[in-house]
């Protein structure tokens, strides 16, 4: 069963009455209230009362999913009391526009790796399209900080119906599993006839609601693609569908009645203040007895899902992946993570059926760097393919894993990678490569401690691998300029190197191979320029313990200025001092972002027990840590409440009871 959100709320009466106001909200974040010629550039906010009317009278004639019955009616009356005007387009009386103050601490939700994040001024007079990051908040204090607060009042204009953002569920429970009516339904503007649904009936071959979803994204009808809630709605109920199947929670079958019972002794204001506390210390250990019951209460509950994408039960089933992988090859050589850049390449446009003349997009600017951003927002599916294919064509091309030749680093025996978004739902990569022939932490730390000419090839390798300056155009590297400051496309007026065509290799033949080097290596400083100078951001920051300060030392990337002018290994300890002869310049693998014109980044795994506590790391980190207590806390306290309400109801008005329920 599905029990919708409000944003996608189904009504017995069309359109609902005032009192049963929408979320619909439109969120303005900036330094002023917007105008009423800002507002009019918002397509979904303004409507017409005629408009809405007819598609409505369209619905309930056409469609046979919205035919009027003892479910559905039509109320002319409604739509009186929500639109005052017959025919100009303005904003609808259960409509609320609200003003959320700009604020720094939005940046740690949707910081970057890459420059992708970037304000970017744009002409008054050219913006059609509302851009906004994909994380809000409700209205609170109007500081970010205030999390808890914000939740609370979150939670409280949810119970009390307030037309605002809602979290809580709809009005009416229906089945979507195996629902031909839940796409018209929820989308009647992709389904106005009410013939293409799910598990349709009349269809000969049956498929999945997976398999049309794929199909509807892919379709060159870009409604459904474009659509900003259909993708993201259907999955969770694919998921959903999962878990309904496939989770379990295991308790000791001795532990069933009493724990049964001590779970009922549980209050919400209890799991309340705990979920706070953990919260606000993530090392907290409780010492209330109340605290200390509830934690050892939920111990004992172990809930196993392991393959469902995003569950604690998959991340622990990724980790035995990759210390499977290790068992069997070895530890791995190189951590590698990639950033696809899907807002500069013009490969976004092309997958996504948008350009005119590939050698005009491929010569530099030929849109504007927001609008480049907006595509890119709006065709998240184009991204996506456009992320598979240079992660594709990283694994076949520059490791070429699966074949008996050499890659750039070496022969890739393995990898694993996990797939990653940042807060406003741009794509990366963290990868663990395993090479051919390379040594064990322990074996290497001995190799490189009694054999010098081993030591010497090895750091020359790692040289030629991991670089952490820019390249040198002339044959002595003190004839180079310092570049200390950073040059940017934009501060020199030209094209941004992330959009154009790199230089070409296929005449070589007919011109001295010197040329091309030096062309090489001039792009090679451009992308450094624009994707591996790094520049502290909030995500250097995110990890930080309150009156920590925010200075170089503490930048979690470790990028805090230092330089060394030659690769340092101690034999006795195993730890490698990388040579960098630049402060800022993350480490890379030139001819790697030559071929991806991305970022990239690159570390050797390392040697001794410094490499089994580096190995640990990683894996941990590339998998993540599992839901945080305080958030499963605050999740159980809030399903105890509802539950004390539903058990209440039931006692009063136990007919409303079973029909709201779901048991």
């Amino acid at each position: 069963m599905v029990a919708p959100l409000d944003a996608l709320r189904l009504h017995a009466i069309l359109p609902p009455r005032m009192e049963q106001k929408d979320t619909m909200t439109a969120v303005i974040v900036g330094d002023r209230m917007p105008t009423k010629e800002t507002i009019t550039k918002l397509g979904p906010v303004l409507v017409r009362k005629s408009r809405i009317r007819r598609l409505l009278q369209f619905l309930m004639e056409n469609n046979p999913h919205y035919s009027p019955g003892d479910n559905l009616s039509y109320s002319q009356e409604n739509i009186d009391a929500i639109h005052d005007s017959d025919e100009d387009a303005d904003v609808p009386n259960n409509v609320a526009i609200g003003h959320l103050p700009d604020h720094g601490s939005l940046d740690n939700i949707n910081s970057d790796y890459t420059p992708r994040n970037e304000e970017e001024w744009i002409p008054t007079n050219e913006v059609e399209d509302l851009m906004m990051e994909n994380v809000g908040y409700t209205d609170g204090d109007n500081s970010p900080e205030a999390y808890s607060a914000m939740k609370i009042l979150a939670l409280q204009r949810c119970l009390s119906g307030k037309p605002f953002v809602v979290s809580g569920t709809g009005n009416r429970l229906l089945p979507d599993f195996n629902n031909p009516s839940i796409l018209t339904w929820l989308f009647p503007h992709l389904d106005p006839w009410g013939i293409g649904g799910f598990h349709e009936g009349r269809r000969k071959i049956k498929i999945s609601m997976k398999e049309q979803l794929s199909h509807l994204l892919n379709s060159s009808d870009t409604s459904f693609v474009e659509d900003p809630e259909l993708a993201f709605a259907v999955y969770n109920m694919i998921n959903k569908l999962h878990v309904y199947r496939d989770v379990r929670f295991r308790v000791a079958k001795n532990e069933h009645e009493r724990l049964i019972k001590e779970l009922q002794t549980v209050r919400a204001n209890d799991l309340k203040s705990l979920s706070a506390a953990v919260e606000k210390n993530p090392m907290f250990r409780p010492e209330d007895p109340e605290h200390k019951r509830i934690v050892a209460l939920l111990r004992k509950v172990t809930m196993t899902m392991h393959n469902l994408p995003g569950s604690n039960g998959y991340k622990m089933s990724m980790r035995r992946n990759v210390r499977a992988i290790i068992n069997g090859k070895g530890a791995p050589t190189l951590f590698i993570t990639l950033n696809p850049s899907d807002v500069h390449n013009p490969l976004v446009r092309i997958l996504g059926s948008s350009f005119e003349e590939i050698d005009v997009m491929l010569a530099g600017e030929d849109i504007q760097s927001w609008r480049r951003k907006v595509y890119a927002a709006k065709n998240p599916a184009a991204c996506a393919k456009f992320f598979d294919l240079m992660i594709t064509a990283f694994i076949d091309v520059i490791l070429k894993y699966g074949r008996d030749e050499p890659g750039i680093y070496g022969y890739c025996e393995a990898y694993y990678g996990v797939v990653e978004a940042q807060g406003k739902g741009t794509l990366h990569l963290h990868m663990l490569v395993w090479l051919r022939g390379h040594l064990s932490p322990q074996l290497l730390q001995e190799r490189l401690r009694t054999s010098p000419e081993y030591k010497e090839r090895f750091v020359q390798w790692l040289e030629s691998i991991i670089m952490n300056e820019f390249p040198s155009l002339h044959e002595n590297r003190a004839d180079e300029p310092s570049r200390n400051k950073r040059q940017r496309s934009k501060d020199l007026g030209e094209p941004h190197p992330g959009t154009i065509a790199s230089p070409s290799t296929l005449k070589l033949d007919s011109r001295p191979s010197s040329e091309f080097w030096v062309e090489y290596k001039q792009f090679l400083i451009r992308l450094l320029n624009e994707y591996n100078w790094h520049e502290h951001t909030a995500t250097c920051w995110k990890y930080l313990k309150r009156g920590e300060e925010k200075k170089d030392s503490n930048c979690r990337m470790r990028m805090d200025g230092s330089t060394y002018s030659k690769t340092v290994v101690d034999v006795e300890t195993g730890h490698f001092q990388l040579r960098r002869l630049h402060p800022w310049i993350s480490s890379y693998t030139d001819v790697v972002t030559f071929l991806m014109q991305c970022n990239m980044n690159i570390q050797f795994i390392g040697t001794g027990l410094e490499a089994k506590a580096f190995i640990y790391y990683v894996t941990d980190y590339v998998t993540k840590a599992c839901l945080p207590l305080h958030a499963g806390l605050a999740a159980l306290a809030y399903a105890v409440r509802k539950i004390n309400e539903l058990s209440k109801m039931m006692e009063e008005d136990p007919e409303r009871f079973y029909m709201s329920s779901l048991i």
